[in-house]
């Protein structure tokens, strides 16, 4: 059996990385890191982010040795994202999770054959409150904003599940490992 992957989807500030580096502290997931040529945020550090922060020169070096999917610049910011293969990153007993865009489904099927899509939602009022509050602590935050409804709706053409990340976290979370005690039970039962 192949090793599943999931991949979390969803608009920028619906809560994606609050809900899913939680359960990577419970050794719950593996979070595959996105490299990323933009600034740490306040509240970010390199050992607790879904984020690898490099240097143009870094990410450079990566896209030379084929280390991405995918790459973009996404929300007319300058920053570079990159989306590591699987099989360039260290694989433990966990489910490796992806975070992505919707625009990137598409893609995934190149280069993945077993894969679970989860999206997280939120309403639009919060996470426009929330991207204002960033971008006065961190600076611009491009056009986030700009597609946040025709996200949604692409990315529930893939998702498996849709996360409403609108109750107190410790119920959102209790509802994601439900899921994945669902969706990743065969693999879990093999790999034990």
């Amino acid at each position: 059996m192949s090793r599943p992957a999931l991949i979390v989807i969803g608009p920028s500030g619906v809560g994606k990385s609050s809900i899913f580096t939680r359960l990577r502290r419970e050794g719950t997931i593996e979070i595959v890191p996105t490299w990323t040529t933009r600034p740490m945020r306040h509240d970010e550090t390199p050992d607790d982010s879904d984020h690898v922060f490099c240097t143009e020169a870094e990410f450079e070096e990566r896209m030379a040795t084929h280390f991405f999917m995918e790459t973009a610049r996404p929300f007319g910011l300058d920053a570079r994202y990159g989306l590591p293969h699987l099989s360039m990153v260290t694989r433990s007993g966990r489910i490796q999770v992806l975070m992505a865009r919707a625009s990137v489904m598409r893609l995934v099927p190149q280069h993945l054959e077993n894969y679970v899509v989860y999206q997280v939602e939120a309403p639009f009022g919060r996470v426009r409150e929330h991207l204002a509050l960033r971008a006065r602590r961190d600076g611009p935050q491009g056009s986030r904003l700009a597609d946040f409804r025709r996200e949604l709706t692409a990315g529930r053409r893939y998702a498996r599940r849709i996360i409403d990340n609108t109750g107190p976290l410790h119920e959102v979370l209790k509802r994601v490992r439900n899921y994945l005690g669902e969706d990743f039970a065969e693999w879990l039962a093999a790999s034990a």
